[in-house]
């Protein structure tokens, strides 16, 4: 497109949402793992890596779905860490984070009240939402689906006079409890 740069065939707005969805999930981090799961060693269950990863991906999917905005979008797909203060070996967590832009704002903010309304009927628990503290104050939510072992945070960022943001965006993180991987089985090589 006219415009974009293009890096190693990647537009530049497909590499900055990237990165906004990476330090989102970066700094997402412990406080929602213990949302999901109220701590560590395992309390969200044992589970192969591999299905908690499609969990991972059926949440988003859902989320999506509610969503329901036909957008340009960036999806890091889901990535296993260890857990923090575990045994790498059989402890781990799954962090996925995504990001959609190019809808009008006033279609976005209707799409965030359709999240706020739909995903307890999908699941979800609502634990909190309203406006970042920040100057910019962008709308979010935050939820757990105790089912899954799955929290959420999800932002709708709006262009301001206080951001650089030059279209509305929304991004979300997910990040699971602390599963625990089958005996017999190591989380080493999935890192």
């Amino acid at each position: 497109m006219a415009g974009d740069v293009w890096i190693s065939g990647v537009g530049a707005k497909t590499l900055i949402a990237a990165f906004i969805v990476a330090l989102i999930t970066g700094l997402a981090g412990c406080s929602m793992m213990s949302d999901a799961n109220g701590g560590r060693h395992g309390n969200a269950g044992v589970k192969p890596i591999a299905h908690a990863k499609a969990d991972a991906e059926a949440l988003s999917a859902g989320l999506e779905e509610i969503i329901d905005l036909d957008g340009e979008m960036t999806n890091v797909g889901p990535g296993v860490r260890p857990c923090e203060g575990d045994d790498a070996d059989k402890f781990y967590l799954i962090r996925s984070g995504w990001s959609l832009w190019g809808p009008p704002a006033e279609k976005m903010r209707v799409a965030m009240d359709r999240l706020i309304d739909e995903m307890p009927k999908k699941g979800w628990t609502i634990t909190e939402h309203g406006r970042e503290k920040s100057v910019a104050r962008d709308r979010y939510l935050r939820a757990t689906n105790e089912k899954a072992k799955f929290s959420v945070h999800i932002g709708l960022l709006e262009p301001s006079p206080n951001s650089r943001l030059k279209k509305p965006l929304f991004k979300a993180t997910l990040v699971s409890g602390c599963f625990e991987v089958p005996e017999g089985a190591s989380a080493e090589n999935a890192y």
